[in-house]
């Protein structure tokens, strides 16, 4: 049944009540009907240990994979291929439906026949493309030079002729999720370097100044770990002997009141005491 899913039989009492009652309600959401004596029998079942890693557990990222193509069989043989990943896939077999997912969708992968809509698929592309453009594979019976240069014009990851490869679909799919860190692309912070522009995972953009962007762009080199207050100076030009750390500080808070203020969104920048700070989520720096 349903709500036996991730469950192990492991026997032990339970210490706390927080992740009792958390994990309690994962499992009655997944139960759907499951009476509570069925929700309490599963629970008691399992472990603190087992309770605190699935209530505690880092979701896994389902990356968005978009596939545009008016050939049904072609979309099939795609959808099979990548049965195994850890992806959730959209599907577009007109331009109306390729404008739609590319507006709405944020995927983060596109694969794309050009011929879809009589062989204005790449303009729809183009023109739909956010900020944060998503990956794209082109998959297509062409094997004209003039097919190549398109390719390229509109920026092609990948250019993939039919009758594709099954095997080979899930190989390309993962190098270009490798390009970005394993992150989805829409779930990432990006900032624009040259346009000094920071973009928040929910598309909201916020103008930087220079200061600001060095700043960032030192930050991002390593995300989820501590920058020191010297390197951050000497980014910016300064003798960190005879700089005024109040100065940095300053920024540094200034930068997180601007961005909450225009996106209602806190920037993940962290205060690492006694050495600097931390940008703490996932960050792409575009240059």
């Amino acid at each position: 049944m349903a709500y036996y899913v991730a469950v192990t039989t492991e026997r032990a009492d339970k210490k706390s009540a927080a992740n009792e009652n958390a994990f309690r309600g994962t499992v009655k959401s997944a139960a759907g009907r499951a009476t509570d004596n069925i929700v309490d029998n599963i629970v008691d079942s399992v472990s603190d240990s087992t309770v605190n890693k699935l209530v505690n557990a880092t979701p896994c990222i389902s990356h968005r994979i978009l596939i545009a193509d008016p050939d049904a069989s072609h979309r099939v043989l795609i959808q099979e291929a990548l049965a195994d990943e850890n992806v959730s896939i959209q599907i577009a077999d007109t331009l109306d439906m390729l404008t739609h997912y590319m507006m709405e969708g944020a995927p983060d992968i596109v694969i794309l026949d050009p011929a879809l809509g009589n062989g204005n698929a790449f303009d729809t592309f183009a023109n739909n493309c956010k900020e944060v453009r998503p990956r794209l594979m082109v998959c297509t019976e062409d094997k004209s030079t003039e097919m190549r240069v398109r390719c390229a014009a509109v920026g092609s990851d990948y250019l993939m002729y039919k009758p594709i490869v099954k095997e080979e679909i899930p190989l390309l799919i993962n190098n270009l999720i490798s390009r970005f860190g394993g992150e989805a692309l829409a779930d990432q912070w990006q900032i624009d370097s040259l346009r000094w522009i920071l973009h928040t995972p929910q598309g909201e953009k916020v103008s930087l100044v220079y200061r600001e962007v060095i700043i960032l762009s030192e930050l991002s080199k390593l995300p989820g770990k501590g920058v020191s207050r010297e390197v951050l100076i000497s980014a910016l030009g300064f003798n960190p002997n005879d700089y005024d750390v109040r100065r940095l500080e300053s920024l540094v808070r200034r930068l997180r009141n601007k961005v909450e203020f225009e996106t209602k969104q806190a920037l993940p920048v962290n205060t690492v005491h006694g050495s600097g700070y931390a940008f703490t989520a996932p960050i792409r720096f575009m240059h």
